[in-house]
């Protein structure tokens, strides 16, 4: 039975505490002598709790099977009522590292950080070859594609997750495709599973790997039609020849199309406006040229059209300056 003097007693109901303390010693606890135990009164330990620290006066109480002491957070014992996990940096280049964390929150309305060592942490997603140390270390290999990788944390209980931005900021540095010339993201999509050159022409149907790129064909397929359509469009009275050819999207700015034309085969005029464009799909875009002349404005003429093929498919690696979150303990 606790003896109480002349003040309120301290009571442990449903895992609250109530009034202020002066109490006799008791099975579960020792007393506290005239002071009001949020106004800076050091608790002594009990069969059940310990003291682990006083923060700016008040006692920090260590934890229970149920409850948790809030490290660095002047208060006492609290439920963990949600969980949060991150990485810093949100945003990974290949070949990088990032640290995962999470944030604890408290039904008394503080928060404190939890390190990565510390929480239950899993891919939940496909990892792409992405790997996680026990201390919390992510390592992201060379990738031929931006991905995103699902991590799972647990925590008191408690499940989160985050998805971490794998980036690929080097187009060329993918495994048996690496440095030659070519972006992986595209040979992985064709199913080329080695290097090409080029000049080379591994389907052996007459046009280069460099051609079948800026086309956007596939270079381990034979194609066996034209790449390129005639055809014919009226306008005013009169119908005027048109070239189409098709073009990838990733070499629009960079792959020249002109149109020219001729009377006898040999004097070519270069057109001076350019050609239209329309998409055929997410990868691909159609560019057609128009004869200036119209058919039999002369006895003959002839419409060709000029592709130029950019020395360089692969742009330089990019740099990505980090970009993270800090997660700190936080008091209402």
């Amino acid at each position: 039975m606790i003896q109480a003097t002349r003040v309120f007693a301290v009571l442990w109901m449903a895992g609250i505490w109530v009034g202020y303390a002066d109490v006799s010693q008791s099975a579960d606890y020792k007393a506290v002598h005239q002071a009001d135990v949020t106004a800076g009164q050091q608790i002594s330990g009990s069969a059940d709790y310990q003291v682990l620290a006083v923060v700016g006066g008040s006692a920090a109480l260590g934890g229970s099977g149920n409850y948790t002491a809030v490290a660095g957070i002047s208060s006492g014992l609290f439920n963990v009522n949600g969980l949060t996990i991150g990485t810093d940096p949100t945003q990974l280049p290949e070949g990088g590292t990032a640290t995962v964390f999470g944030l604890a929150s408290y039904d008394d309305n503080t928060s404190a950080a939890v390190p990565g060592a510390e929480l239950a942490t899993t891919f939940s997603g496909g990892a792409g070859g992405v790997t996680l140390s026990p201390q919390g270390t992510v390592t992201a290999p060379p990738v031929y594609q931006n991905m995103n990788v699902t991590l799972q944390g647990t925590y008191a209980g408690l499940t989160a997750s985050s998805v971490l931005n794998v980036l690929d900021v080097d187009k060329d540095n993918w495994g048996a495709l690496a440095g030659d010339g070519f972006p992986d993201d595209w040979q992985v999509r064709m199913g080329v599973t080695s290097a090409l050159t080029k000049t080379g022409d591994n389907d052996a149907d007459g046009r280069s790997n460099a051609l079948e790129y800026v086309l956007n064909t596939n270079p381990t397929v034979r194609d066996t039609g034209e790449y390129s359509q005639m055809g014919q469009v009226a306008s005013g009275g009169w119908n005027y020849l048109t070239v189409t050819v098709r073009r990838n999207k990733a070499v629009s700015s960079s792959a020249s199309y002109v149109g020219k034309e001729s009377f006898d085969l040999t004097r070519w005029l270069r057109h001076t406006d350019a050609p239209s464009v329309t998409s055929l799909d997410a990868e691909t875009e159609l560019v057609k040229v128009t004869s200036v002349y119209p058919i039999g404005y002369l006895d003959k003429g002839f419409l060709a059209m000029d592709i130029t093929i950019p020395e360089s498919f692969v742009p330089a690696p990019s740099s990505l300056a980090p970009t993270g979150i800090s997660l700190a303990n936080t008091a209402p």
